[in-house]
């Protein structure tokens, strides 16, 4: 089923909470390991592949899958000013993708999502 996408701002704001509230939920359970591994091997950024949010999306009639909402926020809003963590960018090739997020960045994200 492949969903019609339009550029509606009431689409677009409920397909931004569906994915920032995946990417909460992912976080929520991966935040400590993520950080404490990325600390130790040193690491300035890390990759957090879509394919680790699809099973923590919510979606509903209007927006099935994960990447039903990703495809709805690129159309609308570009990947330029699609920011889901601060700091963090898009890569997207062949229908995989990920978010490259600065460590310290995550570590922000992470202490006000736990709160």
């Amino acid at each position: 089923m492949n969903v019609v996408i339009e550029c509606d701002p009431e689409l677009v704001e409920h397909a931004r909470r569906l994915v920032m509230e995946s990417v909460k939920s992912y976080l929520r359970a991966n935040c400590s390991r993520i950080l404490s591994l990325s600390k130790l091997a040193l690491q300035k950024s890390v990759k957090i592949e879509f394919h680790g949010l699809f099973r923590h999306y919510s979606g509903d009639e209007k927006l099935p899958r994960f990447m039903d909402a990703l495809a709805v926020l690129l159309r609308c809003m570009g990947s330029d000013n699609l920011e889901i963590i601060q700091g963090s960018r898009l890569v997207i090739r062949d229908e995989e993708g990920y978010l490259v997020v600065l460590v310290e960045s995550l570590e922000n994200f992470c202490r006000e999502i736990m709160v």
